[in-house]
């Protein structure tokens, strides 16, 4: 276990060092993510032996090593894929920003009317809303989705703002306060992917702008860990926050060995049982499934399923309700689809979907370009946690739609 661990860390200083000590390098931000899954197993002999049901996995080793080959594998096809690709040039007519924000501040504006006037015709109350734990509000939030949608890509519009009116030499102020309440309100509510999303947006912003260092990076990272353990018990405990508090210390919060278990045992439990348990292989059906979730349902029928809500169907004979809670894992999917050789045509997607979607970013301006940028940084942060689906589904949830909002703005004056 310490021999991969010790390759992986080789495998990422080779890149972060290739890419100037740039920690928002899509490949290096990969790895980083990569190290909570790697570091764990070879450090702790016990994390990763038991799924969150606490039955022992076949071989721990296996899976280990095939995650290491895997990330592997993704680096050296990104690099060949950079190598052989032309980049996107010539005179591509580029959006004009408009400085006028009206329209933006008036979609945020409608984004929190909508999702608001959902809370409060389902619960009464926002205190109520509050007081619900996060898996009985996941059961009731079904069919919340596009207002969620809405609600998960309005850091890229704060971001925007702050762009533009520090270009234009204005007060961010209102900026300031409106992602303050919108960071309060959601923290209160344990949504801890709509804080880091909010982290990612203005961070990546700023490290651009050379305002944000490495080294505040890298102490942030350590930091953000145990706070959000300790958001992630919270919202199961809304009624009573000794209970919240009493939970943790037992948890030992701070504890490393704590803070990574249940991920990685869940993680290594999809791997394992995949790759273990002769199933009917699916040649690729699974990767259909980002694109046809964006499709009306009158129009394709039957929808296929992702990846993780196919695996608790036929791994745990479930409904598929639970999926949310198991997460999966692009190194699963490639395995179910394909056998070992999904190792290899997993991480060849992988290579593939990164590439593009942040090369497309060359057509676009330079404020749009960094909140597009932006927008990609959640994706990078679920890699591990996801699959195919999920990832294509993240893409339009916050890329495209935080992009076609800005577009929008700007039409007006394009046109006239």
């Amino acid at each position: 276990m310490l021999l991969g661990f010790l390759i992986y860390i080789f495998i990422f200083f080779r890149v972060f060092v290739k890419s100037k000590y740039n920690f928002f390098n899509p490949k290096v931000f990969i790895l980083i993510v990569g190290l909570y899954y790697i570091f764990p197993v070879a450090f702790f002999n016990d994390v990763g032996d038991y799924n969150k049901y606490y039955l022992p996995l076949n071989s721990k080793e296996i899976d280990y090593w095939l995650l290491i080959i895997f990330t592997a594998l993704f680096i050296g096809f990104y690099d060949v894929i950079a190598s052989i690709h032309r980049k996107i040039s010539g005179k591509s007519r580029k959006i004009k920003i408009n400085t006028k924000l009206t329209n933006i501040w008036l979609w945020i504006g409608i984004s929190f009317a909508i999702y608001f006037y959902f809370v409060f015709s389902t619960y009464g109350s926002f205190i109520q809303y509050f007081l619900t734990s996060r898996y009985d509000r996941y059961i009731d939030d079904q069919g919340m989705g596009a207002y969620m949608l809405l609600i998960y890509s309005l850091p890229f519009y704060f971001s925007f703002i702050y762009l533009v009116n520090r270009k234009a030499g204005k007060s961010n102020i209102l900026t300031y306060i409106i992602t303050a309440l919108y960071i309060l309100i959601f923290l209160a509510l344990g949504e801890r992917r709509i804080i880091v999303t909010t982290f990612l947006a203005y961070g990546y912003v700023l490290y651009s702008l050379k305002i944000l260092k490495n080294k505040t990076i890298f102490v942030g990272i350590f930091l953000f860990i145990p706070i959000f353990t300790f958001l992630g018990d919270a919202r199961n405990f809304r009624t009573d926050f000794s209970e919240v508090l009493e939970f943790s210390k037992e948890r030992k919060i701070f504890d490393v060995k704590n803070l990574v278990s249940g991920e990685n045992k869940a993680h290594y439990y999809i791997i394992d049982r995949t790759l273990n348990e002769e199933k009917e292989v699916l040649y690729g059906e699974t990767y259909l499934s980002g694109l046809t979730a964006l499709m009306p349902g009158w129009l394709i029928g039957e929808r296929v399923d992702v990846y993780g809500m196919h695996f608790v169907k036929n791994y745990e004979n479930s409904d598929g309700r639970a999926g949310a809670f198991l997460a999966s894992s692009l190194l699963a999917e490639g395995i179910g689809n394909f056998g070992v050789l999904g190792v290899i045509l997993g991480s060849l997607f992988l290579a593939v979907f990164v590439f593009f979607v942040f090369n497309y970013a060359n057509v676009l301006p330079e404020e749009a370009k960094l909140v597009y940028e932006s927008s990609l940084y959640p994706l990078l942060l679920i890699v591990f946690r996801a699959d195919s689906g999920m990832l294509i589904q993240a893409f339009f949830i916050y890329s495209v739609l935080s992009i076609g909002v800005i577009f929008v703005n700007s039409l007006k004056k394009n046109v006239g």
